[in-house]
C-alpha cells in the first residue's frame, strides 16, 4: 500500500475501494471498517441457482446487495467487491451501516 500526503491530507493507495481519502487521525476507521467487512461476509448466504446459473450471494440486511458467479469461490469474490462499494456509498451518503447483530450502526 502507498501513501502520498496533500495539505495535510494522507491519501492511501491500494487495490481496495475502501481505499480513499483519509486524515492521518483516521487510520483506525479504516481498520474498524475493514473489521466490519470481514464480520458481514461470514453472514453470506451462498446458494446453488441451478445448472448452468451457477451461485447466488447476499449478505442479510444488505438490501440491494446481490451478486452472481459460476462457482463459490466467483460468487464470493464478487461479493467482497460489491460489499466494498456498498459500504463506501452508504458512508458518502452518511446512511449508516446495518448492525451485524440486530441493531443499525450510525456512522460518525
Amino acid at each position: 500500500m502507498s501513501y502520498s500526503t496533500e495539505n495535510g491530507i494522507r491519501y492511501v493507495g491500494g487495490s481496495s475501494s475502501l481505499d480513499f481519502c483519509l486524515h492521518p487521525a483516521s487510520f483506525w476507521a479504516l481498520d474498524e471498517i475493514r473489521g466490519y467487512q470481514k464480520a458481514a461476509l461470514k453472514r453470506a448466504v451462498v446458494k446453488y441457482v441451478g445448472p448452468g446459473e451457477g451461485y447466488s450471494a447476499k449478505i442479510p440486511g444488505f438490501p440491494g446487495l446481490m451478486v452472481f458467479g459460476d462457482s463459490k469461490r466467483e460468487v464470493l469474490a464478487e461479493l467482497e467487491s460489491a460489499l466494498s462499494g456498498w459500504i463506501e456509498i452508504s458512508l458518502k451518503r452518511h446512511d449508516g451501516l446495518p448492525a451485524l447483530h440486530g441493531e443499525l450502526t450510525k456512522t460518525r
